[in-house]
């Protein structure tokens, strides 16, 4: 009887890891030409976020059209981003590494996470694990389209 019950929970914990290390990352696979619909210019039209601060104990979580940033990605892995509240214009350089994609602009270095990437519409999530935990995940469109 013992024997059955040592058995029993053994295979459960082999399916249980079996499940777990089956799971890929959840979600959207990019497309193989991630980085050419990348090309172009992209503005932000919606942004949420859940952030936690330190000390606190609840994330504030937001949601709101936005339309802050403006980002050119030319092909020579320069670009330009475009804060439309100060209008302050940077020069960037980026790049792609599978899913993650760096800009860096004025000694500001942001790791973006591409959540879903199409001809028109791309979302970038940016992770925060610091003092100040949680997660901003911007939408933007292409320009023109």
């Amino acid at each position: 009887m013992k024997r059955n019950l040592y058995l029993c929970v053994a295979m459960l914990l082999l399916a249980t890891c079996f499940m777990f290390s089956s799971c890929d990352k959840a979600g959207y696979d990019l497309p193989e030409n991630t980085k050419e619909l990348l090309m172009g210019t992209w503005q932000t039209v919606w942004e949420e976020s859940e952030l936690i601060s330190e000390g606190e104990k609840e994330p504030t979580k937001e949601s709101h059209e936005y339309t802050k940033y403006v980002y050119t990605f030319n092909t020579d892995g320069f670009g330009s981003s475009l804060n439309k509240l100060n209008g302050t214009p940077a020069k960037m350089k980026w790049s792609l590494a599978k899913d993650q994609l760096t800009c860096e602009a004025e000694n500001i270095k942001e790791k973006f996470t591409i959540v879903e990437i199409t001809e028109t519409k791309l979302i970038l999530q940016l992770n925060f694990t610091g003092k100040l935990k949680g997660w901003v995940r911007y939408t933007l469109k292409k320009a023109g389209k």
